[in-house]
């Protein structure tokens, strides 16, 4: 089956792009110009009524046309009844098919008599019928018996009742599937909180998110707004049962048959067939698998394209286009007063070169309040051959919501836009060119299946590079759009078609079973769901989702959603072998008129494409199409960008345009001044946006959402946005040493140096300043250099501010109104959940007089009162305080020091809980002295890391409760960090970084927090800085002055242990600071085997211990220093058996040493990493003692040790080295030594 040559159209493409529209047009200006609401100057009102209907001036005329209509129904009812008439059966029904149209669009009224239609189909009308008079009468008889009008009295009582209950739930089930999903704040990720609404204490999901830039979002929002929900599921199972007996009532087996009979599908097998088929579309079209490579590659900016695609000038094109197919021009109207429902409204005449006018289109085309947010092509009055012999024109309206110009630019549209545009004029001139006798036929109506075939024919015109060109220009200058841009524009929507292909046949496939058999083969529909995704779709189920409970198109379409399927399969196969060789061939447009247009549904759909295209569709001749397109448009794309690229490079391109997209990005702020890198899986340190080269910029910071990005030099403050990289503000402040944004980017606080008031001073330091309008909101003068900073919530709903002892709030960062206020003797610290509402802040007191310091707990705003306070706890040996809250705010963790003790120098420690819920408080357990090193909350919120004791220090977990759940060991450490990763409604969990910095190594482990594993182990030595990047994968490590001036720099990691990247500053210059944005990321599974190839990592410098010279030569070891602890699960305590027979001991631990050493050697093979774990050094040739008897043990492996060092000696006389005298008399001591072991393990 050929589809003809596209290399001929390539050859072609070419030239065709000298089809231009070089002037601009009438039409062009109308459209591209502001519409003006027009000044009646006549005296009198206007009788003209909307679409010229006279009756229809205001509201109350629908009931005037109403009663007018009941009075021609009767009319035509007495009639049709009549022995006497004189007119076709069927053309009498059309007309009051027509009449009924203009009030209620095929109304009850019609359905009262249909014997008589019946009596005409049966044994003939007493007037002559030709073939279109049977095909109507048909059509009208289908109507009746669908509606139940031939059953008996009891039969046809259930029918009204069965479609009354079909119509009720399906209004429910519709209104359910755009109903919001509500989920308690805490339990979402902080950081995406505030991209969905906020409700209270809770968060509303309103839709998929499925356009938002990161996939967290989207995985967020799917899993959320598509949760199961018991009520839609019960609609939905109650609408299929009813529909289902509606069915069976009329006849038919499934409510499916009767939704498709008289289709181009006929019988639901048909459809299934045709799914089958479409599987291969995963097979055959592997370039669509590299999609990020032709994104990048093919997707132009919609708002370059825009200025080249007025409103205007798409009008233009589409009459440019019409006239060459058809001799058809399209020409604007005026309309009388009253004509239309908005001033802003346009009306077409649609006249054709000999036949004169064939109908008139008003173009509803820009958005307003109250308009429904839908594009869609609606008939209000039919052609249809009149009884007067004239001709009634077709009235239709387009609606689409457009933005509505703005000053002197007209509407602009995207490429999408365009091609919307595209589809409803197809649909138009489906009605237009249409010259049906009767109404009931005209245009659109028609099959479902077949009425969409115009429409999407014309989405492949508005995909045509030849097409585009000959409209798109600039609407100032009229420059015509790049050859190259609408080549790359056209390539674009051809992307994904495959994917798209896929996720049509499931829609169809599952619309299908839902109306076929009942009961259906699943408990319920979401199980039904779970079972025809897994044959139609690539894409797998995600448990505890109902997807087809926000389906709403299960009650608009019901069994004949499939329709856009095989009116995709149809148009594909007409444009292949018609239109693709010339886009404006008058000859197939005349033909593509003559055999499917202009009969409407007239014919059998079968029959319109047959005589077209010369076969009867078929699932194998429909299957084919589909894939021959989806063969085009690869070529196409392969053509156009990846003709000499290797599968190699391809891979490599693609994995760099995947990483582009995904990668985060930091800033660094040294002597060289303020840049922004992006982040690793592709890191070019040469690829840098430079903020700023001063070398005096003394601070920077973005906000918690990662939208904004300030930074401060020695002259002035800049505010920019971090997505687009364009300064917001530039602020006029010099000589800020401080600088933060809230949460959200609406404020930002900057501190500058404080001067006394007799040096000059005196001026407010401490400024907040509104970031969209860059004005100062409230100033303060804030004396210390440390504390200075305010607290948000997450939300960016409250901020706190320490002033002279009392916190001041302030609600929403209006900053006029001081909102609440809490005022306690000498407060030295406060601090505030960073989570939504309730907000919870916790304040800190220091004692004096001999009074203890405390911690107090409050929920925001409740400030009143004696037990006001959720909380409190007491210190008395406390001069400093650290408090580390959770993100949901529920629980808190205080870290108390003194300066000194009677014990330590260096002071004491002391590390508490206080639990929210019940306002409870206990110490936590910690089991080894000496300072406390680092305290972190996981992102799961319901355990905390805690690093402490003397070196090595230990790190354990412990839950809410304060129990240990896991002790990490001992090793040098003072610092942990959580990824940003772990929460409960995705299931997942973060993973933890133990390291040593500063006065130690650098010693870095990654632990899997989930499993208890450790993943990787490296040294990061020098390093000053450790953060975590947003995707919680890599980690940036810098060395940075003043805590270290040499070496300085940074370094990019990959947590399983891969150096990516290590890039010094310039000689001379330094790094102060560095920086990730913030963004949402989705989570990736855990790995232990390195994830990208990394850089050679530095080899550390071996150094052996000092060795006195009576031990050089001999096994010497040296002493070790500490005793390293593995980890160990503090829940699973360890037996210890004593005083067992020393036979089953021995045995006993052989074995496990060998289960030991195979889990190791297993462990090593599965996961190719080293054993990361610390362990306490050991001598594998000293048998475990096992006489029971510790001092004879101890004897026992001192002799082992003396003879060990008596066989290394015989060694070295044996190679001719001299010996110490002392040496040759230890040689003398072997055969006692012998003996003297003999005799110890005998006794």
């Amino acid at each position: 089956m050929e589809f003809g040559c596209t290399c001929i159209c390539r050859l072609q493409l070419r030239s065709s792009f000298a089809r231009r529209v070089s002037t601009v047009s009438h039409l062009a200006a109308a459209f591209n110009t502001k519409p003006q609401r027009k000044l009646n100057l006549s005296l009198r009102r206007s009788d003209s009524g909307l679409f010229l209907i006279p009756e229809l001036q205001d509201y109350s005329g629908f009931y005037i046309l109403q009663q007018k209509t009941n009075d021609d129904v009767e009319s035509l009812v007495k009639e049709a009844t009549s022995s006497q008439r004189t007119r076709n059966m069927v053309a009498i029904f059309d007309q009051l098919s027509d009449s009924l149209c203009r009030v209620a669009d095929m109304a009850q009224h019609k359905h009262f008599h249909p014997q008589c239609a019946k009596e005409c189909l049966e044994n003939g009308d007493i007037l002559p019928m030709d073939g279109i008079d049977r095909r109507v009468a048909e059509l009208f008889m289908f109507d009746f018996e669908q509606s139940g009008i031939h059953l008996e009295e009891s039969k046809r009582q259930r029918f009204v009742e069965l479609n009354e209950s079909i119509l009720m739930l399906g209004s429910y089930f519709q209104q359910g599937t755009q109903k919001a999903t509500s989920v308690s704040k805490s339990q979402l990720p902080e950081g995406l909180r505030h991209v969905f609404g906020i409700d209270g204490d809770n968060v509303m999901v309103a839709g998929l998110f499925s356009d938002h830039f990161s996939d967290l979002v989207r995985e967020v929002a799917y899993k959320v707004f598509l949760h199961p929900d018991s009520h839609q599921e019960q609609l939905l199972t109650a609408l299929l049962s009813a529909r289902h007996q509606l069915a069976h009532l009329v006849g038919f087996d499934t409510y499916a048959h009767r939704a498709n009979r008289g289709t181009m599908m006929e019988s639901p097998a048909w459809l299934i067939k045709l799914g089958s088929f479409t599987q291969r579309v995963l097979a055959w079209d592997p370039p669509y698998y590299s999609a990020l490579g032709r994104q990048k590659k093919c997707i132009v900016a919609a708002s370059d394209i825009a200025p080249y695609l007025s409103l205007g000038c798409v009008m233009s094109g589409l009459d440019n286009l019409f006239s060459s197919l058809w001799d058809v021009k399209l020409q604007t109207q005026e309309m009388v007063p009253g004509e239309s429902w908005h001033f802003d409204v346009h009306k077409l005449a649609v006249v054709h070169k000999t036949e004169g006018i064939l109908g008139y289109i008003y173009c509803d085309f820009f958005e307003r309040p109250g308009k429904t947010n839908q594009d869609c092509h609606f008939t209000i009055q039919g052609g249809r051959l009149r009884e007067d012999g004239q001709y009634q024109l077709p009235i239709v309206v387009l609606q689409l919501n457009l933005p509505y110009p703005q000053g002197n630019t007209p509407t602009l549209l995207t490429p999408g836009m365009m091609e919307n545009l595209f589809h409803e004029f197809g649909h138009a001139m489906h009605s237009m060119l249409g010259r049906t006798k009767y109404q009931h036929i005209t245009g659109t109506r028609c099959p479902t299946d077949f009425a969409e075939v115009p429409s999407v024919l014309m989405e492949f015109f508005a995909s045509d590079p030849r097409v585009i060109s000959s409209f798109a220009q600039h609407y100032k200058t009229g420059e015509p759009l790049n050859e190259t841009v609408i080549k790359d524009m056209c390539a674009a929507k051809r992307l994904f078609q495959a994917c798209d292909l896929q996720q049509q046949t499931f829609y169809s496939a599952l619309d299908q079973v839902y109306h076929g058999p009942h009961p259906l083969s699943g408990p319920s529909t979401t199980a039904v769901l779970a079972d025809v995704q897994a044959r139609y779709s690539s894409v797998p189920f995600v448990p505890n989702t109902a997807w087809q409970l926000r389906f709403g198109h299960l009650v608009g379409y019901g069994a004949r959603y499939y329709a856009y399927l095989i009116s995709r399969a149809v148009a594909a196969k007409l444009w292949h072998s018609c239109f693709q060789n010339d886009p404006f061939d008058k000859t197939m447009g005349t033909r593509y008129r003559e055999e499917m247009l202009q009969h409407g549904g007239g014919r059998h759909p079968r029959e319109l494409v047959q005589g077209m295209l010369g076969h009867t569709p078929t699932v194998e001749n429909l299957v084919d199409s589909l894939i021959y397109d989806l063969d085009i448009n690869s070529q196409f794309l392969c053509g156009l960008y990846f003709s000499n690229i290797s599968d190699v490079a391809l891979r490599d391109m693609t994995r760099s345009i995947e990483a582009d997209n995904m990668a985060a990005s930091f800033a660094l702020r040294g002597s060289e001044g303020v840049k922004i890198f992006r982040g690793p899986p592709n890191h070019d340190p040469v690829s840098v946006h430079v903020c700023d080269e001063s070398k005096t910029c003394k601070a920077m910071a973005f906000s918690s959402d990662g939208r904004f990005f300030a930074w401060a030099n020695i002259e002035c403050v800049f505010i920019m946005d971090a997505e687009k990289l364009t300064v917001c503000h530039q602020l006029n402040q010099p000589k800020v040493t401080n600088l933060m944004l809230s949460p959200r980017g609406n404020t930002l606080v900057t501190l500058g140096p404080y001067f006394a008031p007799d040096r000059g001073g005196g001026e407010p330091n401490l400024l907040f300043w509104n970031v969209q309008t860059g004005a100062i909101v409230k100033s303060y003068t804030f004396k210390k250099s440390y504390n200075w900073e305010p607290k948000w919530s997450g939300d960016d709903e409250v901020c706190a501010v320490c002033i002279n002892n009392e916190l001041h709030f302030y609600e929403k960062n209006n900053f006029e109104i001081l909102a609440n206020k809490l005022h306690l003797q000498k407060v030295t610290g406060f601090c505030m959940a960073e989570g939504t509402a309730p907000y919870m802040v916790s304040v800190y007191v220091a004692g004096a007089k001999g009074q203890p310091s405390f911690v107090r707990v409050y929920q925001y705003p409740n400030f009143g009162g004696q037990t006001a306070a959720i909380a409190n706890k007491s210190f008395y040996k406390a001069d400093r305080v650290h408090m580390y809250w959770n993100k949901a705010g529920t629980g808190l963790v205080i870290l108390t020091s003194t300066e000194s003790s009677d014990s330590s120098y260096y002071g004491e420690q002391g590390l508490h809980y206080i639990g929210v819920g019940a306002g409870e408080s206990c110490l936590v357990p910690l089991a080894k002295n000496g300072p406390v090193y680092s305290v972190m909350w996981s992102p799961l919120n319901t355990e905390f890391c805690v690093v402490y004791g003397y070196m090595p220090s230990k790190a354990t977990l412990f839950n809410l409760k304060c129990e240990p759940i896991f002790d990490f060991g001992t090793g040098p450490r003072n610092h942990c960090f959580y990824n940003p990763h772990g929460n409960n409604i995705l299931k997942s969990w973060p993973l933890l970084c133990l390291s040593g910095f500063g006065n130690l190594a650098g010693h870095v482990e990654f632990w899997d927090v989930k499993q208890h594993k450790q993943i990787s182990q490296f040294k990061a030595a020098d390093t000053t800085s450790f953060l975590w990047s947003p995707d919680g994968e890599h980690i940036l490590t810098a060395t940075t002055a003043p805590r270290l001036r040499v070496n300085n720099g940074y370094k990019l990691w990959h947590y399983t242990g891969s150096l990516l990247a290590t890039e010094p500053v310039a000689s001379g210059n330094e790094l102060w600071e560095a920086t990730w944005r913030p963004a949402a990321f989705s989570e990736k599974p855990v790995r232990y085997k390195p994830a990208e190839p990394g850089l050679a990592m530095p080899e550390a410098q071996k150094t052996e211990a000092y060795r006195p010279p009576q031990a050089r030569g001999s096994d010497y070891k040296p002493l070790q220093l500490h005793q390293y602890e593995p980890a160990s699960n503090p829940k699973q305590p360890q037996a210890t058996i004593m005083g067992t027979d020393k036979a089953v001991s021995k045995n006993k631990k052989k074995r496990e040493a060998r289960k030991a050493k195979s889990s190791q050697e297993g462990e090593a093979k599965d996961q190719a990493i080293p054993d990361m774990t610390h362990h306490a050094p050991s001598d594998a040739s000293n048998p475990t003692p096992t006489t029971g008897n510790p001092e004879v043990d101890k004897k026992i492996r001192n002799i082992r040790k003396k003879l060990q060092q008596i066989e290394k000696l015989k060694e070295q006389l044996a190679a001719g080295k001299q010996l110490e005298v002392n040496q040759m008399e230890k040689l003398k001591t072997e055969d006692a030594l012998v003996k003297e072991l003999e005799d110890l393990e005998i006794g």
